[in-house]
């Protein structure tokens, strides 16, 4: 999965820890268990912000994440194919996947279930077949 521990939460890396807190808090409440009906989806959210909550909280962890992300981002800057909302993408609802096509011949395939961790922000899907990326709005 192609998220970051910022995503999850819905901000950028210059959010305060009182705003990462915030949105932990809202997160946790609003996925627990108890209160959905997928419950193995919402578990395996649950532990991937518990895990986002574990290093995003500690300044040291922190810093060193913020430094692995820069160090990803050096070395991988998306070519950008086209910029599309959601409802834009072909919804395949036997596999839950949303599609689009590439200008190669191959598929930007985006799972049902990721939309859930990315939290209203943009997401960036790479082609299965080729190094070009497509930019999908959520909002």
């Amino acid at each position: 999965m192609n998220y970051n521990y910022y995503q999850i939460f819905g901000c950028d890396e210059t959010a305060s820890i009182e705003e990462i807190k915030t949105k932990y808090r809202e997160l946790i409440l609003k996925f627990h268990p108890d209160k959905c009906s997928n419950k193995e989806e919402n578990t395996e959210y649950i532990e991937a912000l518990n895990e986002a909550w574990g290093v995003l909280r500690d300044e040291n962890k922190r810093k060193v994440y913020d430094a692995q992300l820069k160090l990803e981002l050096m070395g991988k800057i998306p070519i950008i194919f086209d910029k599309i909302s959601l409802n834009e993408l072909r919804h395949n609802q036997s596999d839950n996947l949303y599609l689009y096509n590439c200008r190669c011949g191959g598929e930007y395939i985006l799972q049902e279930q990721e939309i859930s961790f990315l939290n209203n922000l943009d997401y960036n899907i790479e082609c299965d077949s080729c190094s070009l990326v497509l930019k999908v709005y959520l909002t």
